[in-house]
């Protein structure tokens, strides 16, 4: 019998599954773990190799450093040798003053002391180590000899004699002229004993055998004999000098002193025997005085060594600033050669050549008014001067040549164009000859304006009517004057050989540039380029610049008779109170001086028709027909008016009545309103009204009041109108009394 089978639920989650730690990640791995093994064994022997390498380089930069500290490692084998026997005459001397020491009463003295028997005994060998290690460390000679520094403090210096002795004590030095007048050992505390050199160290003392400074006769000798000496240019003695090379005795010396043989001048010369310059300053410590024209002696850096001397010029000391060969500045005689030496310059206010200093001025005492030359590129041409040059072109051709427009000459002039000699010209300077006019000719050699103008800084005067000199900016040269127009260009100057002056037209003026037509003169005058006079005030009327500015036919507009024919002109206008054509500008005033009290009519259809005027006309209608005409009513006459209906003379009284400017306002006959006698015919006519009281026809405004006459009783103004009884009707009205104040009326109707 088979047992039941339990079912058990089913989970159909899944089951997150735990984190394997890192031992069981190593134990799976093995090759990972050897792997890393290798990887920190290589890594371990790189940094040793790394710090292997770094203490190499170490040890090699310390085996350097030793190897550059030896001595003589990086001298040649010449400088070695010198070295070498440098130390041997040290030695040498040391051995020797170890030998005097020991013949000295008080070395004897301390040698018998018990204490420094040991040193004494080093000491007296001294001389067989020295034999014995000549080649040797010198420390080990110096350590030995510094015994003897310990014991003479209580020494008197003035018992030693010897210099190498003396030198060799801590507190003596040797003096080469004490206070008692010779050579000898002193304290080294008593420095004011000695007037002279003072020694302290023995390699300063002359060696055995080697003679004094006085008995060197010759520079070299004296200046290689002995490094305490040094030879006196001034008295040509041998001296004794300090170290660094001052004289050790009171005696001065006025010149140099020279303790090196390679400043010393060439053998058997000194510098006052060379004639030229160049020999003279190829000799160290020798100068080219240019003024005196001697050589003299100088220091090293270039001074005079003799204080008494004096060069008032220039001192050369380097033969590259001397002329060539054996000459002096002063014997070249033309610019460019002169200027092509070094340090010699051209002196253009006297045509010579003088001495320079490198920056180009003049050696003094010399002196140059004009300009100082030192480029050969920029002296004149050839063996030529400026003053020479006769014409602006071949003297501006020149460099550092000008030619002055006043004066018609050639001048020196800077590299920049000035004056050398300053204030010497008084007009333009032309230094480029782009400047200059035609050829050889000058500004004032051209007689027409075209022709004066198509030349460069040339100008035409309007005033003078000549050719001038001007600036690049058009300015006239000084001191020449012009008190017209300048004109320097050929466009804008008159036609052909023609002048304003000669214009006898307005046409003909106006045509002409620079030209213009006064009205006043009825002449033709120079005018700017804008239109202005050239000399102010010339002209008191107008000025015409345009020939469409001008009458067609005739040459002003006073020639027209005629208000339409004046008006048709261009800028010529009718006056109505003359009667006569004057000129007028352009927005319709009169020209002065001319005056008009009447209208100035400048339109022909405003005129008067053909060649009628307005006081010709004999009725109303004829004459209110024409424009700018009206008829007076008080005075039946025909006036000039505006264009809009105003009298035009405004300083008369000349109608007291109605102005009838049009036909409509006028009877329909030639008559007047006075001439009808009958209410139906008076009341008919335009502006005429029947006045009921007077029984006469008057003159009446288009509203219909009365021009100037008196009604008292009804005024009829239209036809139907007669037959009515007249009604007394008040109608206030205004009116102009006396003094022109507006006062009531009373009119009837």
């Amino acid at each position: 019998m088979n047992s039941p089978t339990t079912s058990l639920p089913v989970n159909n989650a899944v089951t997150e599954q735990p984190s394997p730690n890192i031992d069981d990640i190593l134990q799976e791995f093995q090759l990972f773990q050897m792997a890393v093994d290798i990887i920190s064994r290589f890594k371990d022997e790189e940094l040793d190799l790394s710090r292997a390498q770094s203490a190499y380089n170490d040890k090699t930069i310390k085996c350097f450093k030793i190897l550059n500290s030896l001595p003589g490692i990086n001298r040649s084998l010449d400088e070695q040798e010198q070295l070498l026997q440098s130390y041997k005459d040290i030695l040498e001397k040391k051995s020797q003053l170890i030998e005097k020491l020991k013949k000295l009463e008080l070395f004897s003295k301390y040698t018998n002391i018990t204490g420094i028997i040991y040193q004494t005994t080093a000491i007296s060998n001294n001389n067989n180590i020295l034999l014995k290690e000549e080649d040797g460390d010198i420390n080990l000679f110096l350590e030995e000899t510094e015994y003897f520094e310990t014991f003479f403090g209580d020494v008197d210096c003035f018992a030693i004699s010897d210099c190498d002795v003396c030198t060799s004590i801590e507190n003596c030095n040797y003096c080469t002229n004490t206070t008692f007048g010779d050579v000898g050992c002193i304290f080294a505390s008593n420095t004011s004993m000695c007037n002279g050199c003072m020694w302290s160290d023995p390699h300063t003392c002359p060696s055995n055998g080697e003679s004094s400074c006085d008995t060197y006769k010759s520079c070299r000798e004296c200046s290689s004999g002995s490094p305490q000496c040094g030879w006196c240019t001034s008295t040509e003695t041998c001296m004794s000098v300090t170290s660094n090379g001052y004289l050790c005795s009171d005696i001065e010396c006025a010149g140099c002193v020279i303790s090196s043989p390679l400043s010393c001048p060439t053998e058997q010369y000194k510098c006052a025997d060379f004639t030229s310059p160049r020999n003279c300053t190829s000799n160290p410590q020798c100068g080219w005085c240019t003024s005196s024209k001697t050589c003299m002696d100088t220091t090293s850096n270039g001074y005079l060594c003799d204080s008494s001397q004096n060069c008032v010029g220039c001192l050369r000391t380097d033969p590259l600033d001397v002329p060539s060969l054996e000459n002096s500045c002063s014997d070249f005689h033309s610019p460019r050669d002169c200027s092509s030496q070094p340090q010699c310059g051209w002196c253009t206010s006297s045509d010579t050549c003088v001495d320079v200093t490198s920056d180009g001025y003049i050696c003094s005492p010399e002196t140059c008014q004009g300009c100082i030359i030192t480029d050969p590129l920029s002296a004149p041409f050839e063996y030529t001067f400026c003053a020479n040059q006769t014409n602006c072109r071949e003297c501006s051709t020149n460099p550092q040549c000008g030619w002055c427009t006043s004066s018609q000459t050639c001048m020196d002039t800077t590299s920049d164009g000035y004056l050398c000699e300053p204030n010497q010209c008084q007009g333009c300077l032309r230094t480029d000859p782009s400047s200059c006019p035609t050829g050889i000719n000058t500004c004032q050699d051209f007689k027409t304006p075209r022709e004066c103008s198509s030349n460069p800084q040339c100008a035409f005067c309007t005033s003078s009517n000549t050719c001038v000199d001007v600036t690049s900016d058009g300015y006239i040269c000084a001191p020449e004057t012009c008190l017209g127009c300048l004109v320097g260009d050929p466009q804008i100057a008159p036609i052909l050989e023609t002048f304003c002056s000669n214009q006898t037209s307005c046409r003909e003026c106006s045509s002409n540039p620079r030209c213009g037509w006064c009205t006043s003169s009825q002449t033709c005058m120079d005018t700017t380029s804008n239109g202005y006079l050239c000399e102010p005030n010339q002209c008191q009327g107008c000025l015409r610049t345009d020939p469409l500015q001008c009458p067609a036919a005739v040459s002003s507009c006073q020639q027209y008779k005629y208000p339409r024919e004046c008006s048709s002109q261009p800028l010529c206008g009718w006056c109505t109170s003359s009667n006569s054509c004057t000129d007028v500008t352009s927005n319709g005033y009169i020209c002065a001086p001319e005056q008009c009290f009447g209208c100035l009519v400048t339109d022909p259809l405003q005129a008067p028709f053909g060649d009628t005027f307005c006081a010709n006309q004999t009725s109303c209608r004829e004459c209110s027909s024409n424009p700018r005409c009206g008829w007076c009513t008080s005075t039946n006459s025909c006036l000039d008016v505006t264009g809009n209906g105003y009298i035009c003379d405004t300083n008369l009284d000349v109608c007291s009545g109605c102005l009838r400017t049009s036909p409509q306002q006028c009877p329909f006959s030639t008559k007047e309103c006075v001439d009808f006698t009958e209410c139906r015919t008076c009341s008919r006519q335009p502006n005429c009204g029947w006045c009921t009281s007077t029984g006469k026809c008057l003159e009446t405004t288009s509203n219909g009041y009365l021009c100037q006459d008196t009604c008292s009783g009804c005024l009829r103004t239209e036809m139907k109108t007669c037959e009515q009884k007249c009604k007394p009707e008040t109608i206030f009205a205004e009116k102009e009394d006396e003094d022109n104040d507006i006062v009531p009326i009373t009119i009837l109707k």
